[in-house]
C-alpha cells in the first residue's frame, strides 16, 4: 500500500527530476512524428544486430511495408541500417551508457560517477519507422588507396561491475539530488578487523601482442567511503622464466575521503596467453603514516570502481566479431586475423560504409579513409549477430495502468 506522504514525496522528487532534466538538456523532439507508426528495438550489448522481419510484423510492422522507407532512430538521430536479402534489419547497436544523464549531475560532466554505466538502465531503445521518405542505407566503399596497413591497434578494456551503490559523501552536497562521489561501485571494502580483503579478476587482453616493446597501460580507480587510513595493493600474474608469477605492481596508501588511481606499465610479452590476472588486497594495519588510528577500533572502507587496460593487439577476431578504433584519418588497409567464417561484415557507422569480405585462411583485409580520429569498425560474421533483448509495438502509455513496467525503481 501507498501512504499518502510517501506518494506526495515520490511525486515531489519525480517533478523536481523532470524540472531539472529540461532545465539541463533541451529535448530533441523533431525526429519524431505522432502521426506515424514506430517499433522499438531494445539493445542491452553493444554489437552488429540482425532483427528478423517476422519479429518486427509481430510488433505491428505492415507485411505491406515498403523496406526502401524504413528508418531507425536512437536518442533522436537517425543511425544507418542494411537490408538482408532475406528482410532482416540489420545495425550497430549499443547498449546505454547515461550519456543523456547530465540532468541527474546538475549538467556538471565530471560529477557523473561513470561514463561507462547508466545509473538506471542498461538498455537503448532504437526506433523503427517506415511510410515516410526513404531511409538511411550502409553504402558499398569507394576506391581508397592506402598509404599505410595496419595488422594491430590500441586498443582500450574497460572492466567495470554495477554491485555496489554508495549514497555518496553526506557533507558534500553540491546538488539535491547527488551527493560527490555517489554511484554505483564494483566492491567495498569494509574493514573492521586487520583481516586483508581481496579481489581477483581476470582481463580479456589475450589477442595482445607480445612483445617486450610493446605496453599494457593499466588504471585502477578507488575512491574511500571512511575517514580512516586506506591502503590497497595491487598484483598480477605475470610471465617470468617461463612459468607464472604473482608480482605486486602498484599500491595506493592514503588518509580520508577522496578518489585515488593506482597505474602501472606491463610489458606486453610478461602477459599470460590467457589474459591479465590481478589481484586486489586492501589491508587495515602496517601504515607508512605512524599518526592513523587504531585499526581495530576505526571503520575502514574502501570503494573499487573500475579496471581501464590500454594495449597493442591483434586484429584479429574473438567470438567470430570484433570492433576497434582508427587512430587517425590516413588512407589505410586493415588487416584482419582468426576469422572462421566464409563472409564477413564490416560496418562503419560514421560514414554509412558496408564491407562484405571473403577470408582467405583465416585472414582478409579491406581499405578506408577513416572519416575522423577514433572512427569506430564493426567486424562480424553471420553466426555472431547479436538478438535484441525485444522488439515491442510503440503504443501511448497511461500512467494510471497497473501494466506498465520499468527498468529500474525510484
Amino acid at each position: 500500500m501507498v501512504r499518502p506522504l510517501q506518494f506526495l514525496c515520490f511525486a515531489a522528487l519525480l517533478l523536481a527530476v523532470v524540472a531539472d532534466r529540461a532545465r539541463a538538456q533541451p529535448a530533441e523532439t523533431d525526429w519524431y512524428d505522432p502521426s506515424a507508426e514506430y517499433v522499438r528495438v531494445a539493445v542491452t550489448e553493444d554489437g552488429v544486430y540482425a532483427v528478423d522481419r517476422s519479429s518486427l510484423e509481430t510488433a505491428g510492422l505492415p507485411p505491406a511495408a515498403d523496406p526502401s522507407t524504413f528508418r531507425l532512430f536512437e536518442n533522436g538521430s537517425e543511425v544507418p541500417i542494411h537490408l538482408e536479402p532475406n528482410g532482416d534489419v540489420l545495425f550497430v547497436g549499443q547498449r546505454n551508457r547515461g550519456e543523456d544523464e547530465l540532468y541527474a549531475y546538475n549538467g556538471v560532466e565530471n560529477f557523473q560517477s561513470s561514463d561507462e554505466r547508466s545509473l538506471y538502465t542498461d538498455t537503448t531503445y532504437y526506433w523503427l519507422t517506415w511510410g515516410g521518405p526513404d531511409g538511411i542505407r550502409y553504402q558499398s566503399p569507394t576506391g581508397t588507396t592506402p598509404s599505410v596497413t595496419r595488422s594491430t591497434i590500441r586498443d582500450t578494456l574497460h572492466a567495470e561491475q554495477d554491485r555496489t551503490y554508495y549514497l555518496g559523501r553526506p557533507f558534500e552536497a553540491e546538488h539535491p539530488l547527488y551527493r560527490d562521489a555517489e554511484g554505483y561501485y564494483w566492491r567495498e571494502f569494509r574493514h573492521s578487523d586487520t583481516n586483508p580483503l581481496a579481489l581477483e579478476t581476470t582481463l580479456d587482453v589475450g589477442r595482445r601482442v607480445a612483445s617486450a616493446s610493446e605496453t599494457l597501460d593499466l588504471q585502477i580507480r578507488l575512491n574511500s567511503s571512511s575517514a580512516s587510513c586506506h591502503r590497497i595493493e595491487v598484483f598480477a600474474d605475470l610471465l617470468s622464466g617461463g612459468s607464472t608469477s604473482r608480482t605486486s605492481i602498484g599500491v595506493a596508501e592514503w588518509r580520508g575521503y577522496s578518489q585515488e588511481d593506482i597505474v602501472a606499465q606491463i610489458p606486453q610479452d610478461q602477459i599470460p596467453a590467457t589474459g591479465l590476472r590481478i589481484r586486489l588486497e586492501s589491508t587495515n594495519d602496517v601504515f607508512s603514516d605512524p599518526s592513523c588510528p587504531d585499526p581495530s577500533r576505526n571503520p575502514n572502507y574502501v570503494l573499487f570502481d573500475y579496471v581501464e587496460a590500454v594495449y597493442t593487439r591483434s586484429l584479429a577476431s574473438a567470438a567470430d566479431q570484433q570492433r576497434f578504433s582508427a587512430p587517425d584519418v590516413q588512407a589505410t588497409r586493415f588487416q584482419l586475423d582468426s576469422l572462421s567464417g566464409d563472409d564477413i561484415t564490416v560496418l562503419q557507422p560514421a560514414s554509412s560504409t558496408r564491407w562484405s569480405l571473403s577470408p582467405s585462411g583465416g585472414t582478409a583485409s579491406f581499405d578506408d579513409t577513416p572519416p575522423q580520429p577514433g572512427s569506430t569498425y564493426w567486424v562480424s560474421e553471420p553466426s555472431a549477430y547479436r538478438s535484441p533483448a525485444a522488439v515491442l509495438p510503440e503504443t501511448t502509455s497511461s500512467w494510471s495502468s497497473l501494466s506498465n513496467g520499468a527498468d529500474y525503481v525510484i
